[in-house]
């Protein structure tokens, strides 16, 4: 029985772990805000309104997109080849990995960029 007991333990402790490992990867918090990640394929820049629009996959069983707008900020990293640069440098078809938070009004706003090659 003790044998029994010990295992279930275990196996219990092992799943708890696993869950939390897995669901680190989609959010980080930071002071009760949450950090969430995209990552796309730029489809329009808009350095005027600081803002861009990215395309990401949605669903990649039925091949679904989504286009998502972004918004850039006095306090937004942009890099692109290991250099700081600003969001008029960026280009319709780049790749980009975005870190972003939403607002109480529900705007996404980017604290890092990095930028990738296009394909």
């Amino acid at each position: 029985m003790k044998g029994y007991v010990h295992a279930l333990f275990c196996l219990v402790t092992v799943i708890g772990l696993v869950g939390m490992i897995s669901l680190s990867g989609f959010s980080q918090e930071t002071e009760g805000v949450a950090t969430m990640e995209l990552k796309g394929k730029i489809a329009s820049v808009d350095p005027a309104n600081s803002a861009l629009v990215v395309t990401w996959l949605k669903d990649a069983t039925n091949n679904v997109t989504e286009d998502v707008t972004v918004s850039v900020n006095s306090s937004t990293n942009i890099e692109k080849n290991e250099e700081m640069i600003g969001i008029d440098q960026l280009e319709v078809g780049n790749n980009v990995y975005i870190e972003y938070t939403t607002d109480a009004a529900g705007k996404k706003i980017a604290s890092y960029i990095m930028v990738g090659g296009k394909e």
